[in-house]
């Protein structure tokens, strides 16, 4: 630190050291030791609760490619209890690319497996806590995306064109009261990636596809009832491969195009059933033509979570995952630094986790998964929340200051004057 500082923290009675409340940084990756990865690549996350409204905590499951979690042998899915992961039986055999609990506690679980605990289960099983089953003859390719109606009836869709002996392209529906599989209307002409299910019934579809029968219904559509239809014009630069509903019925759109319904729209866009029309969020995310949303996540806050293929170029901070809050795009600290963010879900309490392949999260270093907490206690002088106290934070103060922003009010009187200076300086040279 300059000597200048020094001398004007020295001029401050002592008594002033570390008086301002703890920083509330609003990003924060845990370390791996708080939550450890595992030995491969993870492409589904949700949150599990075993026994329903009973007392037993809620559980985090975590789907993918891999042979541990946390050093724990675990076929392609684990559970994380809060203190360590436990293998479901003997897992699955294959990828695990979607995950979503029943109401009745169980958990189904999807992607391109054969076997579910050593038996065969064709891409889609249910572990009812103690054992796998399959459901029904399962599907005939590779399953992407589940989604749960509130009839609680299950609808998959992927890569598939069969469910056992029944057709059906690309989605099916499973009925947990017949135990049986049927078409939803005549399906897709080409792969669904993403589902999303609201309260009312709403369904929405997206993929690559462009036919729906003999409609066009380009990338994204919404079930009728009775019939897949269009979204205005769609996405026409591109496909889908992610969905969230935010609060008040919008839904919100990504993947890898660059517009929709004719409007400019890089990567993520929002439709509005309301008024049947499209727009942007801001200036969308990533700055590459070939990056993808992989993954969209409504928060308890009302913004939503971006993440998956995200390049950094303009230098943003918005490596593979970022959050709009209905205004503007902000970086969850650095963001990841990997391949690609594949999934991201809410968890009990608040936090959100991360998953896909990449081996740091801001400044933490993870294996494939990582953990935001979205509050943590810091050094207020800590301005930046990376965990340091150094010569960027003291920038950042100056910027608070010139713009009497309410963050550099650091004595807390309801001012940004000289005084918030002296104390900044302070807690500066301490360190905290």
């Amino acid at each position: 630190m300059p000597s200048a500082f020094l001398l004007r923290a020295a001029i401050l009675p002592v008594a002033l050291l570390c008086a301002s409340a703890p920083a509330q940084c609003d990003r924060g990756w845990l370390p791996a030791a708080e939550f450890p990865g595992v030995d491969g690549e993870v492409d589904a996350i949700s949150a599990w609760d075993p026994d329903g409204p009973g007392p037993l905590p809620a559980l985090i499951v975590i789907g993918g490619s891999f042979t541990s979690a946390g050093g724990i042998p675990a076929a392609n899915i684990a559970a994380w209890d809060g203190s360590q992961w436990h293998a479901l039986g003997a897992g699955v055999n294959d990828y695990v690319l979607a995950l979503t609990p029943l109401p009745s506690g169980d958990l189904i679980a999807a992607g391109w497996f054969t076997a579910a605990g050593g038996a065969p289960a064709s891409r889609i099983a249910r572990w009812d806590g103690a054992a796998w089953h399959p459901l029904g003859p399962g599907l005939n390719q590779g399953v992407y995306a589940l989604a749960l109606l509130p009839s609680g009836d299950l609808i998959a869709g992927g890569a598939f064109t069969a469910a056992g002996p029944t057709t059906t392209r690309c989605i099916a529906r499973w009925s947990t009261s017949a135990a049986t599989w049927s078409a939803v209307g005549a399906g897709f002409n080409d792969v669904v990636f993403a589902l999303a299910a609201g309260p009312s019934g709403e369904l929405f579809a997206g993929g690559w596809f462009t036919l729906s029968g003999g409609g066009g219904v380009r990338s994204i559509a919404r079930w009728t009832g009775s019939a897949w239809a269009p979204l205005g014009s769609g996405i026409t630069s591109g496909g889908v491969f992610s969905l969230a509903l935010a609060p008040g019925g919008d839904l919100i759109v990504g993947g890898d195009f660059l517009s929709a319904g004719g409007i400019a729209a890089n990567h993520i866009a929002r439709w509005t059933p309301a008024s049947s029309a499209w727009s942007a969020l801001g200036p969308g995310i990533g700055d590459q033509p070939d990056d993808i949303v992989y993954s969209l996540t409504s928060r308890p806050d009302g913004s939503i979570v971006a993440a998956g293929i995200l390049a950094d170029d303009l230098d943003t901070g918005l490596d593979n995952i970022a959050s709009w809050d209905g205004a503007r795009w902000s970086s969850l600290d650095s963001g990841i630094t990997g391949l690609a963010v594949f999934s991201a879900a809410n968890l009990p309490g608040g936090d959100l986790a991360a998953g896909g392949i990449f081996s740091q999260a801001g400044l933490q270093p993870v294996s494939s998964l990582a953990r935001w907490h979205p509050s943590l206690t810091l050094c207020p002088a800590d301005l930046n929340c990376d965990g340091m106290v150094d010569f960027s934070d003291y920038l950042e103060f100056l910027n608070l200051y010139d713009a009497a922003d309410p963050r550099a009010d650091f004595n807390h009187d309801g001012l940004v004057d000289f005084s918030d200076y002296l104390e900044f300086l302070n807690l500066y040279d301490a360190g905290c």
